[in-house]
């Protein structure tokens, strides 16, 4: 088992994410798809159901080769994937990014599992500053656990 998997196993079985189902946010970068394989790896072991989620922002000539991209891997995996079409408003006040952004994270609070996992990197900085506003603390955001009434608690 590498150090990436037993942190995240540790993350796992700390916070009982075991038996339930368990979204991945699949962008089709690095980072998702690392984190795709490991989860998928450790599906059996924490009784885990696991699907991918991919938000196509139609914002790149390329976005549906990455769709593509992440149907082809998730059927290697045997992984059921949702794709959520979102519009971004070019004009929005939040810019395209920003709009982007929070049409994603809407996207996947939509999603009925109890929780959903995004990667992220260390140079992410404005991705790991929203994640933590989320969150409400801290640093190196790993994991959002959706659970109701909230479906906003941060781990990390």
């Amino acid at each position: 088992m590498t150090d990436l998997e037993i942190k995240i196993r540790e993350q796992f079985e700390s916070h009982r994410i075991l038996g339930q189902e368990v979204v991945v946010a699949l962008s089709g970068g690095v980072d998702s798809v690392v984190l795709l394989d490991v989860i998928s790896r450790l599906s059996e072991p924490l009784n885990l159901q696991v699907s991918a989620a991919h938000v196509n922002h139609h914002l790149h000539v390329d976005s549906f080769n990455w769709v593509r991209f992440c149907a082809n891997l998730c059927a290697v995996h045997q992984i059921t994937l949702k794709v959520f079409d979102v519009q971004i408003l070019r004009d929005s006040r939040l810019g395209v990014e920003g709009a982007a952004r929070e049409a994603r994270y809407m996207a996947l609070r939509s999603h009925s599992a109890p929780t959903i996992v995004l990667a992220h990197h260390q140079d992410d900085q404005i991705e790991t500053f929203f994640l933590q506003a989320l969150r409400g603390s801290g640093v190196d955001l790993s994991l959002i656990h959706i659970s109701e009434p909230t479906r906003q608690e941060a781990i990390s």
